[in-house]
């Protein structure tokens, strides 16, 4: 738990937010109006609010009572909303909230969260309010910290688990808009609870079961255009597991990682991720990385995983090294390292173990 938290407070710094405020904020002027025209609600809460960008324009809407909640790594001189609507809270963990509200939105959020979470969450946002204004990145949409993208038929299910039915109106009316973000018109649904289905007569039309998978052209086209060969300007020499490629649920795993920096580049980060087959990643995290002062190239670093929980079965382990900023890859190793976990399934033990770097001579 405490690694994921580190990870996020270095993943989600204000530069991170002030990335995003502008899209978003120019999204929110078009998608607040329509919702608000639909369900005429008069409270909203925002799990995943971030800067609080998106109930900004709420309250410019006529919406005064809100509450945004995210994690105590957002910078409260960056608030968009007053400080006193802004709650810190661990989103990994069931939300103690003593009131509902008309509208709960989740926007771009439940991808940052692992799989494991994503059932708990879905809960936490149900039990807020009756409609659930709901967006999460598809596969491969790409993203700082995207550790659980998926098809909406994935969160349609957990949702459905509530009685809540998927209301697919909006993205048509987005699609094509210029000013909306292509991920928000890409992923947009409302979740309703099926009992009160009928106080919102407006989006008895747009009752779909089985919401389609779409991918944005212009998500397709900026994922077209990223692939470009690797600069190998960091390469990768070597990754190697240890003790062994096949241990015990429950032992500690070392990767250690070789590399040779090329590039007059000062800075780059490193990120190690642990997957399976079907790309649900269970552990992910990332180290900044500094060009060596030394005329030797080559760096040896190693991370400890003091022990790995996970049913019994085969992984991969997964080596990228990119630029600061993440958007060029200087070397990636996907699926080219696998482990194999054995053991009994009944074991407790630690969900996000203690993870340690080092620097090898």
């Amino acid at each position: 738990m405490n690694e994921q938290r580190s990870v996020a407070s270095t993943a989600y710094d204000p530069e991170f937010f002030q990335a995003l405020r502008q899209g978003s904020r120019q999204s929110a002027q078009i998608i607040v109006p329509i919702v608000l025209d639909w369900l005429q609600s008069q409270s909203v809460v925002d799990i995943g609010c971030g800067d609080g960008t998106w109930l900004s324009v709420f309250r410019e809407h006529g919406i005064a009572t809100l509450l945004g909640i995210d994690g105590d790594y957002v910078d409260r001189a960056d608030l968009q909303i007053p400080h006193d609507c802004f709650v810190a809270a661990d989103l990994q963990q069931p939300l103690k909230i003593d009131r509902t509200f008309d509208l709960v939105v989740s926007l771009e959020v439940a991808e940052h969260l692992l799989a494991y979470y994503a059932k708990q969450f879905v809960t936490s946002l149900v039990n807020l309010g009756p409609v659930v204004l709901f967006s999460a990145a598809i596969p491969h949409q790409g993203g700082i910290f995207h550790v659980n993208e998926q098809w909406p038929s994935y969160w349609v299910d957990r949702f459905n688990a509530h009685g809540y039915v998927a209301v697919d109106g909006l993205r048509r009316l987005i699609w094509d808009h210029p000013q909306v973000e292509p991920w928000y018109a890409q992923n947009c649904l409302l979740f309703v609870r099926g009992d009160r289905l009928s106080d919102y007569p407006a989006l008895q039309p747009y009752v779909t079961p089985h919401p389609p998978a779409l991918v944005h052209p212009k998500t397709y086209l900026r994922r077209c255009s990223q692939p470009h060969p690797m600069t190998k300007a960091i390469e990768l020499v070597s990754v190697s597991l240890l003790p062994a490629t096949t241990l015990k649920r429950g032992d500690a795993l070392a990767i250690a990682v070789d590399y040779h920096w090329h590039t007059s580049d000062d800075a780059a980060v490193i990120d190690i991720s642990l997957t399976n087959r079907d790309e649900q990643v269970f552990l992910k995290t990332h180290l900044a990385l500094t060009r060596p002062q030394t005329a030797d190239p080559r760096t040896r670093l190693r991370l400890d995983i003091e022990r790995l929980d996970l049913a019994p079965g085969n992984y991969f382990v997964n080596v990228g090294i990119y630029t600061s900023d993440w958007q060029v890859t200087h070397d990636l190793h996907w699926h080219l390292y696998a482990l194999t976990l054995t053991g009994e399934t009944s074991q407790d033990g630690l969900l996000q173990p203690p993870l340690t770097w080092q620097t090898l001579p």
